[in-house]
Order: C-alpha cells, then structure tokens, then sequence
C-alpha cells in the first residue's frame, strides 16, 4: 500500500463525513425552525394519556377446583384464587405443580401472552411495579 493510496483513502473519507455532517446539521435546523414556529403560533404538544385498563363485564370468575382439560383462562383463574401473589412466575409454579408434564417454555410463553390479553381486555386486573406486573381477579 503506498502514501499516496492512504492519503487518497483519507481524503475521500473527509469529503463522506463532512457529507455527514451536513445532514446533520440541515436536520437540526429544521427541528429548531418548527419548534420556532410551533412557539410563535402558541401550538403545545398534547399530553399523552395514560393508558388505563378497561373493565369488562366478562371478568373471570374465581375458580377453586383445578381442572388439567379446562382452557387457560380457567387455570389462570385457579392459580390467581389460590396464590398469595400474582406474579407470572407464582402462576406458573402453581399450574406446573398441578400439571408437572406441561413443557415449562411453552406454558411461560402462553401465560404472558394471555395475561397480556386478559389485563387488557379487563378480564383481570394488574398493577405493574418495576419490570413485572402484580396480576389479581377483579371479583
């Protein structure tokens, strides 16, 4: 590789990054102009509202009895009758100690999608703390 090969190298990448930062420059322009002309108008950003769970009038019902051929939503509804907290994992303790033959990474899968689905439908109820959410019956 000879000097001149390096210089010529250098240089193109000099004219690509001033490109660069051309771009960048155009960009921040145009951000500071409409947030200029959002001021002089007296526009505001509307606030987002926060997302609320809806209630359903279908809620589960709370289920004592366990039964390993009823359909999710009723083996939720007896892990979350029965266990002290409501997290994803004492769900899944519960159900796997009642069904020790279910694949453990296909019943995780299928339990957060499905308390996702049930907390946003407002079959149940869920308050989140942190990274996880506190499930609960609503009746």
């Amino acid at each position: 590789m000879k000097e001149s090969d390096v210089i010529e190298f250098l240089e193109n990448r000099s004219r690509l990054l001033a490109n660069e930062k051309k771009k960048v420059d155009d960009a921040i322009s145009v951000i500071q102009s409409s947030s200029r002309v959002l001021a002089e108008v007296g526009a505001t950003v509307p606030e987002r509202k926060p997302r609320v769970a809806r209630v359903s009038d279908n809620a589960l019902e709370r289920i004592t009895e366990f039964n390993p051929k009823g359909k999710l939503d009723d083996k939720i509804s007896f892990a979350l009758s029965t266990s002290k907290s409501g997290l994803k994992e004492d769900i899944m303790k519960v159900l796997t100690e009642q069904q020790p033959e279910l694949d453990a990474d296909k019943l995780r899968n299928a339990l957060g999608v499905r308390l996702s689905y049930l907390l946003k439908s407002g079959r149940i109820a869920g308050k989140k703390q942190g990274r996880t959410y506190h499930y609960r019956l609503i009746k």
